[in-house]
């Protein structure tokens, strides 16, 4: 009798293991590092105003953020929406430089430094950053604390229009919003 008890409480802890190593074998798995079909981001985009929601209001958000600190409530300097710019300039900026090949993609939007984003999840000055194609479209999902962004790039059947999904949280904060970018000919 004594034995069945101990295989019983075993069973539980066995089927947490197999659940969780199953868990890391699908996020393994899910990781996309190729499009379905060829994408091509590389180029000079240009930001299409017509057809982008506009840049967020983010003093509407700061000021919304001081009044959750004059009620109380503690907010971490890092989930400040003053930073969301600076993290994802896609939400603000006008135009943007990309350069692609098989195993990253180097991104320089206007007045804002390089930056270099690798297929696969990294983690780097407390950022986690996961990138992954989904179909055709590149997938990049970033944290840092309680700053979330999930954005989504995908190109139109033509070539010469990139959109830009985009879902932001800092702190209680939420943005979401489209950018669509024109592909300047260089000349």
């Amino acid at each position: 009798m004594r034995t069945l008890a101990i295989r019983s409480q075993l069973r539980p802890r066995r089927l947490l293991v197999l659940a969780f190593a199953a868990s890391l074998l699908g996020s393994c798995a899910s990781v996309q590092t190729t499009p379905d079909e060829p994408v091509d981001l590389s180029g000079r985009w240009v930001l299409d105003e017509e057809l982008s929601d506009p840049e967020p209001d983010l003093e509407k958000l700061r000021v919304e953020q001081e009044k959750q600190l004059l009620r109380g409530v503690a907010i971490d300097p890092m989930d400040s929406v003053e930073l969301l710019r600076l993290y994802f300039p896609v939400i603000s900026r006008k135009s943007v430089l990309i350069e692609q090949d098989e195993e990253s993609m180097g991104m320089r939007f206007e007045d804002q430094p390089y930056t270099d984003v690798e297929w696969g999840t990294t983690k780097e000055d407390g950022w986690r950053r996961s990138v992954k194609w989904s179909n055709s479209s590149l997938v990049v999902r970033s944290s840092r604390g309680r700053i979330r962004g999930h954005e989504t790039y995908s190109i139109s059947s033509e070539t010469d229009r990139l959109s830009v999904e985009v879902s932001l949280v800092a702190g209680n904060q939420r943005v979401e919003l489209t950018r669509v970018f024109r592909r300047h000919a260089e000349g």
